[in-house]
């Protein structure tokens, strides 16, 4: 059901909607075995990006360090990351 199909006139405002209407209206949302696929795969994402992450950090002492022994430094300047 649409807002012109409820018989609210485009441009109000949220106070002016009559509680049935939400309780009326349906939302459609994937079957739980779509969430649950959808899910999977953003955890999924999340641990990849968390382990670049881990390795931009790894790579990025390991350029202080070799800049360090370049320019004959004792110890690496600190990250400011």
């Amino acid at each position: 059901m649409s807002i012109l199909e409820a018989g609210i006139k485009p441009g109000v405002t949220v106070q002016s909607f009559y509680s049935g209407f939400f309780r009326n209206y349906l939302i459609p949302v994937p079957s739980l075995a779509t969430q649950q696929a959808i899910v999977a795969e953003i955890e999924a994402e999340q641990a990849l990006v968390a382990a670049n992450r881990e390795l931009i950090a790894r790579f990025e002492k390991k350029v202080q360090a070799t800049l360090a022994r370049v320019w004959g430094e004792d110890e690496p300047a600190p990250s400011e990351a």
